[in-house]
């Protein structure tokens, strides 16, 4: 019986095994790749996080391609959710894609990652703030009470550092501005946050307020310069010259005595001493306003 060599048989052996392909888990179709997939996510921690590498693991990864198709998942995975942190500390998560409709800085790649196991947006706000905003976003009957100015600029500090550009949210807030009882309190919030419509009708109610409302200037006249300040000041100045000279060329007579009316007394600090000049002074209150259009 002829002995057999065992490196004879041994050489065909080697040769098979080095020729073989390594065996790999990555799918060839996309139906298997959808399997791999939900086995991954099935793999993943019970408390929702996986690294990168976690997660290609998880698939078997074997190649470059496995590798950025695992990425895209973990991506995928953890992109819908955003982390704030407000300034009272408190954590609050809402969901991405509102965001992503509402403003430009998050239809992007983020700088900043928006896994709920990295580091939060840090917000210059209070919680209350950031929960009136997602009252106005999230597709709801309700609104939020604004009750207060100081909450009112909170929250327009927050629609200005997100970018918030969604229609709804300005229209609701250009409304609230022009809700202050202070004119200057008004066309301070609308210049500072860029709210036209705002601005416009604030400015005209100054205007129409007596001078001594500058006796009490609110404090959100900190978020405008001195240069729209002067600015203002003088439109006003303008305004009245306008309207004083509209004023003076008209024609009037008393309906009493059919004489002439003198307009150029508008504005006297003298008492009333007759009935024509009480008249004359409410004619020349009623036409100032009347004659007052202002257009920034």
């Amino acid at each position: 019986m002829t002995p057999v060599s065992t490196a004879h048989n041994k050489a065909p052996n080697d040769k098979k095994t080095s020729d073989s392909k390594p065996t790999s888990s990555r799918p060839d179709d996309v139906a298997s790749i959808d399997q791999t997939f939900d086995t991954a996510m099935v793999t993943l921690p019970p408390s929702g996080l996986a690294t990168s590498q976690q997660a290609v693991s998880s698939l078997g990864a074997s190649s470059l391609k496995d590798i950025a198709m695992g990425a895209k998942f973990v991506a995928n995975e953890f992109s819908g959710k955003v982390h704030f942190r407000t300034t009272d500390l408190k954590d609050i998560v809402a969901d991405s894609i509102i965001f992503e409709r509402a403003s430009p800085l998050f239809g992007g790649p983020q700088p900043i990652h928006l896994r709920s196991d990295s580091a939060p947006i840090q917000l210059r706000c209070n919680s209350r703030a950031l929960h009136a905003l997602l009252d106005l976003l999230y597709p709801t009957d309700q609104r939020p009470d604004i009750a207060s100015v100081s909450e009112l600029t909170e929250i327009l500090l927050l629609v200005n550092d997100l970018e918030i550009s969604c229609y709804s949210v300005r229209e609701t807030l250009n409304s609230r501005i022009g809700l202050e009882s202070h004119p200057l309190c008004s066309w301070a919030l609308a210049t500072a946050f860029d709210y036209p419509d705002a601005q416009r009708a604030a400015t005209k109610r100054y205007f129409q307020s007596d001078p001594a409302v500058l006796d009490e200037l609110p404090d959100e006249l900190c978020l405008v310069d001195a240069w729209q300040m002067m600015q203002l000041s003088e439109s006003r100045k303008r305004a009245i010259k306008a309207a004083r000279d509209a004023i003076l060329r008209v024609d009037l007579k008393c309906v009493s005595c059919h004489g002439d009316i003198n307009l150029s007394t508008a504005g006297s600090t003298e008492p009333y001493t007759t009935p024509q000049q009480k008249f004359t002074s409410k004619v020349c209150f009623i036409m100032f306003y009347t004659f007052i259009h202002y257009d920034p």
